[in-house]
């Protein structure tokens, strides 16, 4: 049985404090990769097509990971969960940065996606909002939100400048132990985090989710996602080069 315990304010406010950074840094450089696309196909000599299908396995494999991450982190703890991803994420970056082959590039989209499902901002929001007052719990979930899309927001023009000084490679490298620096913060989450699922998760998990696909209102939010995925991983990997390759900006 899960033992109740009263947490103090300031453990919660430091958790969410550390969960919104982790949603930060864990979502903004890696999904703003598309800025990556044109020096790396200049230097390197690769297609558009190699750069693509790494992204798109690379979102597909985050997808596919989440639902698995929030039942590991029931199961085991929303800290080592986050802990795996980065490392993980942090691991396919730097083989993105170091290892210039392109089958390893397109391979690396997998354990850049896995590990970034694993640390990514719904897994933190969950755990969050599991130690928060009902009234709290939309807050906090949206604030977790808004630190994940401002991530994003920063990393682009971030990544770009860093692109500019120290070149695309050694950024790439950069960006890998941004996801190192998310492992000082699980100290914060993991007061407050605990297992909550029972031995019968793996049947919980699977009535999950024939509750959550039964219900019209959870397929239309599914689906809008869906939509809304497919059009962002688009624009941030493929939107840019077009435009320049049909001429249609018309000054730097």
């Amino acid at each position: 049985m899960e033992e109740k315990t009263e947490l103090s304010a300031s453990t919660v406010n430091a958790a969410i404090l550390a969960g919104c950074i982790i949603a930060f840094l864990g979502f903004g450089f890696s999904a703003t990769f598309g800025v990556f696309l044109r020096p790396m196909s200049a230097d390197l000599g690769w297609g558009r097509e190699v750069f693509s299908l790494s992204v798109a396995i690379q979102a597909l494999a985050w997808g596919f990971t989440q639902p698995f991450a929030g039942m590991a982190a029931d199961r085991y703890g929303t800290a080592r969960v986050l802990a795996f991803g980065a490392i993980c994420a942090a691991l396919g970056f730097y083989l993105r940065g170091s290892v210039m082959n392109q089958q390893v590039f397109v391979f690396s989209g997998v354990i850049v996606g896995i590990g970034t499902g694993a640390c990514s901002f719904p897994v933190v929001i969950a755990a969050l909002s599991k130690v928060v007052t009902a009234k709290q719990r939309s807050f906090v979930m949206g604030l977790g939100t808004a630190a994940a899309s401002m991530g994003m927001f920063a990393a682009a023009p971030a990544t770009s400048a860093m692109i500019g000084y120290f070149g695309w490679q050694q950024t790439i490298i950069l960006i890998s132990l941004s996801f190192l620096a998310i492992l000082p913060f699980l100290i914060f989450v993991s007061r407050v985090s605990v297992p909550t699922a029972s031995s019968q998760g793996a049947g919980a998990f699977g009535n999950a989710i024939k509750t959550a696909f039964s219900d019209r209102s959870y397929l239309c939010l599914f689906f809008g996602f869906f939509v809304c995925g497919f059009h962002v991983c688009k624009t941030r990997c493929n939107i840019g080069p077009q435009k320049r390759s049909y001429n249609l900006i018309v000054a730097e």
